[in-house]
């Protein structure tokens, strides 16, 4: 076939099937509007058949009526400017087109003509906005992403990133864009860690990923998993490089803690206190850590392969097994029991056991693992407090508790039968309801409960039918739980009262019968000694009387045996009242190693050269207000004890130190009181006592010496004297090692003033001023008369209280001194004639004597201030001496206020 293209026809014929063939539709309207030719995709835009399309005008094509076709194409025609218009269409059968009308004008054989170009371009509108969409998809994405997406040229110059990379700049993406990263605040050690980085990719032109720590412009160190891979131009070459990277510090943080987790979990199954087991599903023991098998007293590799049956008690089997069951079952997430384990050695513990399966990956449990607790020690406090339970109810005492009114709130069973309430009546009652004689009304017994903490007393019960019984009670307070608490116990006491009662009365009687031994003793030793007295005065008397006319010489030595043997007896007697604690005492504030210096040289001599003598005397020591010339005594009885002690010889100690005595010490020196004291020590290394001679080694006329080398008064003075001024002895021995008696004496602070009666010696004791004496007795008024009128004294002489009082009353002549004794017979005594002569005469000198002064002028073991005293039995020299220092202190001091 021959085609001439030339030909018009040709021309004509091309253009139609061109037109044809596009997939565009083609429309040619008239300058009017009207459709003169449509291509057939023109019509199936439009939703209209073929042969309707023509002849119809813009305006009246349905899918376009209403539109602005019509009037953009008279537009077209008028100004001849192409024009463009999109619209979304909905022709028949079609569904929703996006259509894209362009128009313009031509010319068709001479004729104007509008040319419509109809494109479907919603395919490509979808096209774009899918890609649109890709494309901001995969911005919010990248932006979304906690992960740093960026890329950079080869001049580490930004040329991407995305919001999150930004953010940790503190930047905006595109503030970023174009920054090379040195400008972007990254601390040096970070440049050099991407420098490096990148250098690797550009050399090797490929892909690295590295975990890398980088330090970022906020100064946190963070760790990156980094992707780092090269960017290629269109020809191969390497123009940069594009990352990710993905902070993973807390991956790091988690995979540090998992590791320590794990090292802890290791940790606490090796070393925890709480015994650990892996056990099989076959019930037999993996794997147990060192807690666990310590508990039963196996080695780990004993107890692999055992079953769980192996190491409990028979008797719980068969519950631990069927709570394994309903654990694998699924019955049971956990299983919790307290059971018994039995021990390598056969013993029996409790535990507290904990399970839970281990599963592996496909869920399947392969074991399980427990925990025990040992709480064998709880069980037994369990125990116990069962049977403190039943102890309390089963008591042998009230046991109760009450609230701060009193009322009871829980009584054990005792209470209930000995008062024969049942236990609900009594939750109901008071205290004050069975305790109706208390010593204190219930408000102030709990006041001083709650000061106190805790009150003991005594009281009475009465129960139900009214009996009343003693008891003992004890309150406690207590506070528990924010609240206030009576805890009591109530003891009956009906038969410690009983057995108190008759042990009173045995006690009475035992003293009765040991006072009565110990006058009987003491009765003995001074009817010994005063016989032994009296029958060397009697028979020296005899040997006197009988003499005729003996040489005088032999008559003035059997007198002097007589003065000798009443000289003894006054000993004799002092040492008894010294013991008795009747003697009248005339303490001073000394100083005891004063005592001790003074005497030291004495006591040397006593003990001789086998025994030596040392001395510990604190510089410092206090004073004591003892009375020296007794106290002189004390120290030589105590020595010449303790020479006795040692008759081969050995050391003897005198020591002085300044001690506090606290209760408890107190408790051990009997009738002491707590405070500081001066003490005296005498030790010897002599024989020793044992514990019966020790306590009875103050008791008077007792004695271990041989006959005629000890009286047995030795001690006892020194009990009386140390006793009489307020201190205490106490004496600790042991047989073979030695004595030590500790004198305590109770210290004082400042040395007392010189009395202002004190009283000068006096050189002359002849007189011839006027006495009354008062003298009971006949023998030594007549003598006291004889003595002192042969100094030249005018003495009238009274033999009692009363005859005295008259002869004051009825003489004119003023008396210059009242020589008076104490003890008198009558209506008076010797203090009350004093009283009664002084309302005659104020200044009237008055001089006691008195062998026994009971409580007159000495109180307390002390002679009364003020009071001037002549002891008895004495000499016509000493009864001299007195009387005249008694005158004479009218002249060198003013004399004392009456002291009664």
């Amino acid at each position: 076939m021959h085609l001439d293209t030339d030909d018009p026809l040709f021309m004509a014929d091309l253009c139609r099937a061109f037109l044809f063939a596009l997939p565009d539709g083609v429309m040619v309207c008239s300058a009017a509007g009207k459709c003169l030719w449509a291509t057939e995709a023109a019509a199936r835009f439009l939703g209209m058949p073929h042969e309707s399309l023509r002849h119809l005008h813009l305006g009246e094509i349905g899918a376009l009526k209403g539109s602005q076709l019509a009037a953009q194409g008279d537009e077209t025609m008028r100004t001849g400017q192409p024009c463009h218009w999109e619209a979304s269409l909905a022709p028949t059968n079609n569904g929703s087109l996006l259509l894209d009308f362009r128009l313009s004008r031509a010319e068709l054989l001479g004729e104007p003509v509008l040319i419509v170009l109809i494109s479907d371009i919603g395919e490509r509108c979808r096209e774009q906005a899918a890609t649109r969409a890709s494309v901001e998809r995969y911005r919010m994405l990248v932006d979304a992403t906690s992960d740093l997406i960026y890329s950079y040229d080869t001049a580490l110059t930004l040329t991407g990133i995305n919001r999150p990379a930004a953010r940790t700049l503190g930047l905006e993406p595109a503030e970023a864009v174009g920054r090379p990263l040195g400008e972007l605040g990254f601390p040096e050690p970070t440049l050099s860690l991407w420098k490096r980085m990148t250098e690797a990719v550009l050399s090797s032109r490929e892909a690295t990923r590295e975990v890398v720590e980088a330090v970022m412009p906020d100064g946190q160190t963070y760790a990156y998993e980094t992707v780092l891979q090269p960017v290629l131009d269109g020809s191969g070459c390497v123009i940069g490089c594009r990352g990710a990277s993905r902070d993973v510090s807390g991956m790091k943080r988690v995979e540090t803690e998992l590791r320590q987790s794990e090292e802890r979990f290791r940790g606490i199954f090796e070393q925890g206190s709480v015994g650990i087991a892996l056990i099989g599903t076959d019930q037999s023991l993996v794997r147990a850590n060192s807690a666990f098998c310590e508990m039963l007293g196996y080695e780990e590799n004993e107890l692999l392969g055992k079953t769980v049956a192996d190491i409990t008690a028979t008797e719980d089997v068969q519950p631990s097994l069927e709570g394994s069951r309903a654990l694998y079952s699924g019955e049971r997430s956990s299983l919790t029991i307290e059971k018994r384990y039995r021990r390598k050695d056969g013993g029996l513990i409790w535990g507290h056991l904990s399970a839970s399966l281990v599963r592996g990956d496909d869920g399947q449990p392969f074991g399980s693992v427990a925990m025990v607790q040992d709480i064998t020690s709880r069980k037994q406090v369990e125990e116990s407090l069962r049977l403190a339970e039943f102890s309390v109810d089963h008591a042998g005492l009230a046991i109760f508790w009450s609230d701060p009114q009193g009322r009871f709130l829980s009584v054990n069973d005792y209470l209930c039968r000995r008062l024969g309430y049942s236990r609900e009546e009594l939750l109901g009652m008071t205290v004050a309801e069975v305790d109706p004689v208390a010593p204190k009304p219930w408000r102030d017994h709990w006041l001083e409960l709650r000061e106190k903490g805790s009150i003991t007393f005594e009281s009475l019960m009465r129960t139900r039918s009214g009996e009343e019984f003693p008891i003992e009670g004890t309150g406690n307070y207590v506070e528990f739980a924010g609240k206030e608490y009576n805890f009591g116990f109530a003891v009956d006491i009906s038969e410690r009262k009983k057995a108190q009662e008759a042990l009173r009365e045995s006690e009475e009687l035992f003293r009765q019968s040991h006072k009565m031994e110990a006058i009987g003793q003491l009765a003995g030793g001074i009817a010994h000694d005063f016989n032994n007295l009296l029958t060397a005065i009697i028979g020296y008397s005899d040997l006197v009387l009988t003499s005729g006319d003996s040489d005088i010489e032999s008559l003035r030595s059997d007198v002097r045996e007589i003065k000798a043997a009443a000289g003894r007896a006054s000993d004799l007697t002092r040492q008894i009242l010294a013991f008795s604690r009747r003697q009248a005492l005339q303490p001073e504030v000394v100083s005891l190693n004063d005592v001790v210096s003074g005497t030291e040289r004495l006591l040397g001599r006593t003990l001789g050269e086998t025994i030596e003598l040392v001395t510990l005397l604190r510089p410092d020591l206090g004073l004591v207000e003892v009375d020296r010339s007794q106290f002189e005594q004390v120290l030589m009885n105590l020595v010449v004890n303790a020479r006795d002690a040692m008759p081969g010889g050995g050391r003897l100690t005198i020591e002085t130190a300044n001690v506090e005595l606290d209760e408890k010490s107190c408790r051990a020196y009997m009738g002491t009181d707590p405070g500081p004291y001066v003490l005296l020590a005498v030790s010897d290394t002599g024989t020793g006592m044992d514990e019966d001679t020790r306590s009875r080694a103050f008791e008077p006329f007792f004695t271990t010496k041989e006959p005629g080398r000890g009286t047995g008064l030795g001690l006892s003075t020194v009990y009386g004297i140390v006793k009489q001024s307020c201190g205490s002895v106490y004496v600790h021995s042991e047989l073979g090692r030695g004595t030590t008696l500790r004198v305590y004496l109770p210290r004082v602070d400042q040395p007392k003033k010189r009395r202002a009666t004190a009283l000068r010696a006096s050189d002359s004791v002849v007189g011839n001023e006027t006495i009354l004496l008062v003298e009971d007795e006949a023998a030594v008024r007549e003598l006291s008369t004889r003595v002192l009128t042969r100094l030249g004294y005018h003495v009238v002489a009274a033999a009692n209280g009363d005859d005295a009082i008259v002869i004051l009353e009825n003489e004119d002549h003023p008396y210059d001194m009242l020589l008076t004794d104490v003890v008198l017979p009558g209506t008076m005594q010797g203090n009350e004639v004093a009283r009664a002569a002084r309302l005659l005469n104020p200044d009237l000198p008055v001089l006691y004597m008195s062998g026994y002064t009971r409580d007159a002028i000495v109180h307390a073991g002390r002679l009364d201030e003020g009071v001037n005293y002549l002891e008895k039995p004495f000499t016509p020299d000493r009864l001299a001496q007195r009387v005249r220092e008694v005158l004479d202190s009218r002249h060198g001091a003013q004399e004392a206020a009456d002291p009664f």
